[in-house]
């Protein structure tokens, strides 16, 4: 089943040249719960998984030469 998901990028370049820059991630920040069901033939659909996936943090940093 599809789930809500909510990310966030920044990146911020800086130096002279601009030759350097910085980045932060954030993904899934909702953490919210995904579901999936079975579907039987004349009978009600069932839940067979529930679970979170997490958060995810990234900091990254780069230098063009």
């Amino acid at each position: 089943m599809p789930f809500n998901s909510l990310n966030f990028t920044f990146s911020k370049a800086f130096g002279e040249k601009q030759q350097s820059s910085i980045g932060f991630k954030a993904e899934n920040i909702l953490n919210n719960e995904v579901e999936s069901h079975y579907q039987s033939f004349k009978a009600n659909d069932q839940i067979f998984s529930k679970k979170h996936t997490g958060t995810a943090f990234s900091l990254s940093y780069a230098y063009k030469f």
